[in-house]
């Protein structure tokens, strides 16, 4: 495949190295350079500064609905569905008696702004942290994609049932960091505090350059 291929097309289902990697190394590289020098893109954990003794793992805690719908949405508009009624179809079934797509414009499906979601990948990646053949670093760091709004205090509460669920655990999380549209939650899991930060700024070109990275990578040899 060439660069022109992609061109206001979605990615495919399948790349070699992932969007979300490519993005929250970009995120963390842009807000922390002091913190964060050069994370290599790998598995377990998903990126890796060998430098600094950091490592991150990056999850997506969203509506798998939504997700799904935004992606066969994304489909629909660039044209790379064979039966456009019929997806259209099954994005309006996916949330019964409400239609999701009308007008052309997906809508979103109504959700709670919790940690619910948030709190379930935790407890999968703090597991997976203390496996054999997940490689530790000084600093382990989770880096969450979701799209709840949080106020202070749901990030301190989110820090204390956060810590609660690793209590048992030898191996720690210290940071967390929770990715929403147009912010970003830092929780520090050692220092018990949480801040909030606002990335909207840049947040769409470092998407762009996110995706420039995946599609390097699909057309290089």
């Amino acid at each position: 495949m060439e660069y022109k291929d992609f061109a206001n097309k979605p990615l495919p289902d399948h790349t070699k190295v992932d969007y979300y990697e490519c993005l929250a190394k970009l995120i963390l590289e842009k807000m922390f350079p002091n913190e964060f020098e050069n994370l290599e893109i790998l598995d377990k954990p998903d990126l890796q500064d060998d430098k600094n003794g950091i490592g991150v793992e990056v999850t997506i805690a969203r509506n798998k609905v939504q997700e799904e719908n935004e992606s066969l949405y994304a489909k629909i508009e660039s044209g790379q569905v064979r039966n456009r009624d019929k997806a259209i179809e099954k994005i309006n079934n996916s949330y019964k008696p409400y239609a999701m797509y009308v007008d052309g414009i997906l809508v979103g499906i109504p959700d709670n702004d919790d940690f619910e979601r948030i709190f379930k990948s935790f407890s999968e990646k703090i597991k997976k942290l203390n496996d054999d053949g997940y490689k530790k670093y000084m600093e382990n760091y989770l880096f969450v994609y979701s799209d709840i709004l949080a106020n202070q205090q749901m990030l301190n509460q989110a820090i204390s049932e956060m810590n609660n669920i690793q209590t048992k655990h030898k191996i720690r999380f210290q940071k967390v960091f929770v990715c929403v549209p147009q912010y970003i939650y830092i929780l520090n899991l050692e220092s018990k505090k949480g801040e909030s930060m606002d990335i909207k700024s840049f947040q769409i070109g470092l998407a762009e350059r996110a995706r420039n990275m995946v599609i390097q990578c699909e057309v290089s040899k």
